[in-house]
Parts: structure tokens; C-alpha cells; sequence
């Protein structure tokens, strides 16, 4: 059988020439179309969480203190808790520290107006006090403060994922698993509170924040347990509209367990 020769600067290919081409295109256009269908589909998909970067928002409503430091307020006609990050990979203490300086009552004594960016995702709002302590624009004492509703939900055990929260809920995607871990840890452990995301299916459907058996931060006993599928047995709060776990003061570690990683995705 004769090979066909082509030369560049011919006039004309050989018939061929032509024919292996169109079969080469042919091939590429069905990979490409296989592809599309069988590979597209299983890829994760875009987080509805926002972070208003650049876009500061004034709120205004009462100072809670447990289980973290928030705001008690009205977000889109809904009265929700507003949790409150600091700027970068810091909790709000300290902000919060500049605060309890002026007044000569309890932080939840009093009704503030703050200003920072707000973090959104899956119904839960938290806001950033970008500005620091200029975050602080105005506060009131008021005395009909009643303190947050607690109703203890028993002992439980549940599976989920130690996240950082402030990257999970919008400044980050993805702000969760193996990736993120590096970065969550140091988050946690700049005093950003720590909160368990549950999955069910494909869909994150619960969240629980982790105190100690005192009510704060679990500090550095959670950090091995960050970014990792986890089960833990501890004293569930209901807290207005956020969970709480209670871990026990004595051995943190001997109530959290360390499952095979789940396969985390993007849920919508």
C-alpha cells in the first residue's frame, strides 16, 4: 500500500490526507460531547454563600454573649442571631474587649449599633467588624434585655464536619475539608468559634456551635479535629436559632471521634 506524501507548499492535500482529518475531528467532537455528559454533571456545584466584600452594613439590636459574642437583630424581616468575626483570622474579642471598656454592665445589658461586612449562607447571616473598633458607631443601655432563650435538647451524638465558619458561610469557597484545614486552623485558633456542619444527602442542613462545658471556646483541644468528618456526643442547647454543643470540661478529645472522610461538596 502507498503512503500518501504531502508537502506544505502544494497547491492540494492528498484525498487522504482529507479523510484522516475528518476522522480525527469526528473523534475529538465525541470525546468532547462523552465528556460533557458523563463528567460535567458530577462536578461540584457554585455555593449560594456571599461575603459583601467592599459593601459595609450598619445593624442595630441587642449584644448576646452566649454561646458566642453577637447580635440579636432583624436581617431581610427575619430577627435572627448575627454572630460577629473580627477582621482576617480573628475572633470579635477583641473588639468586643474595647467595648466592655465603656460600659458598666454586662455586654448583654446593652442594645449597639455596629457596621461591617456581612457573611451569608444556607438562611444563616454573621457579619465581620471590618473596621475593628470603629465598628462600634453607637450604644444604649437597656435594662428590658431578658438574655438569650436556652432550651437543652438532652444528649446526642452527631456526625458532621469541624469547620471554620467565617471562611464556610461565604469568604471562602471552598471553605471546608482537607483543602481548607490549614487555613481553618489557624482561623480557630485566632478565636474564631468553631461550628459543626451536618450533611444530609447532598445538602448541609444543620449547624452547631462547639463550647465547652463553661460556655466558651473549646480553644486548642479542637484543633486536630478541624477540617475532619467527626461524631460527637455532648449536651445539645437550643439558643434562639443556632445550636449549641456543650463539651465536657474535663477531656474534650474523649467525646469526638474521628470518622473515614466524607466525600464534602458544594451544596446548594
Amino acid at each position: 500500500m502507498k503512503d500518501d506524501f504531502y508537502i506544505g507548499w502544494q497547491d492540494k492535500a492528498p484525498k487522504g490526507f482529507g479523510r484522516k482529518g475528518l476522522f480525527f475531528f469526528l473523534g475529538a467532537l465525541l470525546i468532547a460531547v462523552l465528556f460533557t455528559v458523563i463528567y460535567v454533571p458530577s462536578q461540584q456545584k457554585f455555593s449560594n454563600s456571599i461575603f459583601e466584600y467592599g459593601s459595609l452594613t450598619e445593624l442595630k439590636g441587642q449584644l448576646v454573649d452566649y454561646p458566642v459574642i453577637g447580635l440579636s437583630t432583624t436581617v431581610d424581616g427575619e430577627k435572627i442571631t448575627v454572630p460577629l468575626v473580627g477582621f482576617g483570622k480573628k475572633g470579635a474579642d477583641a473588639v468586643m474587649e474595647h467595648l466592655v471598656d465603656q460600659l458598666e454592665s454586662p455586654v448583654a445589658a446593652y442594645e449597639v449599633t455596629l457596621r461591617g461586612t456581612l457573611i451569608k449562607y444556607n438562611g444563616k447571616v454573621w457579619m465581620e467588624l471590618t473596621e475593628e473598633n470603629e465598628s462600634i458607631l453607637s450604644y444604649s443601655r437597656n435594662s428590658a434585655s431578658a438574655g438569650p432563650e436556652v432550651v437543652n435538647l438532652g444528649q446526642q451524638k452527631i456526625v458532621g464536619e469541624i469547620v471554620d465558619p467565617k471562611c464556610f458561610f461565604g469568604v471562602m469557597k471552598p471553605g471546608f475539608g482537607k483543602i481548607h484545614r490549614s487555613c481553618a486552623v489557624r482561623c480557630i485558633s485566632g478565636g474564631i468559634p468553631p461550628v459543626l456542619a451536618v450533611r444530609q444527602g447532598n445538602r448541609y442542613v444543620d449547624y452547631y456551635f462547639l463550647t465547652n462545658q463553661n460556655g466558651n471556646h473549646p480553644g486548642r483541644d479542637i484543633l486536630k479535629f478541624v477540617g475532619k468528618s467527626v461524631t460527637i456526643n455532648g449536651e445539645v442547647e437550643q439558643v434562639n436559632d443556632w445550636k449549641n454543643i456543650r463539651l465536657g470540661s474535663d477531656n474534650i478529645q474523649n467525646q469526638i471521634a474521628m470518622l473515614p472522610a466524607m466525600d464534602i461538596a458544594v451544596c446548594k
